[in-house]
């Protein structure tokens, strides 16, 4: 048995190596919030332009634009993860941009290409935006969107912190916040002071901690700032992203033979770097009673995810991936023994 805590929020080291920094530096956009925002103010011109968005989606995104006064209709999500592309035919016309995610960066581009030049072909004119937050490591590859964005804090230590790539023609260009500036931004602060503080769980315990970061979660809601803090910028310069791929790309291949072994549906591609690696049961029950035996087991395995936001819609579905799907923990803190230990678990239970 693992005595480990597996998943949950970074611990953030809070000092940095400063003789690897170099003493000029980009700023970053805070949050993926703010990236998307960021982008529909370039090229969203009129009120009454639409927005096309997968049904299964974050619900920081919709709530995003709906407050920036742009209309959103959506597109229906398979269980396999990939778009209805029926669904995006039938709104592709009346859409100004629309929105594709690369869920767990484990669709292959190959599936994009196509999709991509089959919606160009009918609109033109339309933006393509990838959301890339679950495919950080994938976001710079060479596919006919016209902007890409990603977030850094699913992935790294750092408390905030986004990036956008813009295509124009043949050449891809890093896009940053005008100013130029590090934010004051009190919800980075929130976090980064929880995530410091999980260094020190032993003696002060979690609840602290998670009540800082859910502290800076909820100012995140109320008001979006547009940088990133200096701090995160220093660490993005000197992360060992060499490490960080081998070791995911390695979790994550362990994870797919043991679900292969055990019949467990899930979503893999060869090579991969995924956020998470998603299992996919027979239905909420199913789901939660395994989430639960993870638990208890210090397992924390996010699940992707609520649907309460649809609620403010009327031209939206439920989608069955938010009550089926599990998300397994792949990242770099961890080696071959908790994803043993994980499979270990569903071996038991499925």
């Amino acid at each position: 048995m693992n005595n480990n805590v597996i998943g949950g929020e970074y611990v953030i080291n809070p000092i940095l190596d400063d003789s690897k920094l170099h003493n000029e530096r980009k700023n970053y956009y805070s949050c993926g919030r703010m990236a998307i925002k960021a982008i529909l103010m370039r090229v969203v011109q009129k009120s009454n332009e639409i927005v096309l968005l997968p049904d299964h989606f974050c619900e920081s995104i919709p709530y995003t634009i709906s407050q920036m006064g742009i209309g959103c209709s959506f597109y229906r999500i398979l269980d396999n993860f990939q778009p209805d592309i029926s669904s995006i035919e039938s709104n592709i016309k009346e859409s100004k941009a629309i929105v594709l995610v690369n869920y767990f960066g484990l669709i292959s581009n190959s599936f994009f290409d196509g999709l991509i030049n089959r919606i160009k072909s009918i609109n033109n004119d339309i933006i393509v935006i990838m959301d890339n937050v679950q495919n950080y490591f994938g976001m710079d590859d060479d596919l006919n969107f016209d902007y890409s964005f990603t977030s850094f804090r699913k992935w790294f230590p750092v408390p905030d912190g986004s990036t956008i790539i813009y295509r124009k023609g043949n050449d891809a260009v890093r896009l940053f916040p005008e100013n130029d500036k590090c934010g004051e931004s009190l919800f980075a602060k929130y976090k980064f002071a929880g995530n410091v503080l999980k260094m020190f769980n032993y003696i002060i315990g979690d609840e602290i901690c998670l009540e800082l970061i859910e502290k800076g979660e909820k100012l995140l809601s109320d008001s979006i700032p547009i940088s990133s803090i200096d701090w995160t910028g220093k660490a993005m310069e000197i992360m060992d992203y060499q490490s960080i791929k081998e070791k995911r790309r390695y979790n994550a291949k362990i994870l797919h033979e043991g679900l292969v072994k055990l019949g467990i549906k899930h979503l893999y591609i060869d090579n991969a770097i995924p956020l998470f690696v998603p299992i996919v049961l027979e239905d909420e029950r199913d789901r939660n009673r395994i989430r639960k035996r993870m638990f208890e087991n210090k397992i924390f395995c996010p699940i992707h995810w609520d649907e309460t936001w649809k609620q403010r819609y009327d031209n939206v579905h439920e989608n069955n991936l938010s009550k089926q799907e599990l998300s397994l923990i792949c990242d770099q803190r961890y080696g071959e023994e908790e994803m043993s230990f994980q499979l270990e678990i569903l071996e038991n239970e499925c």
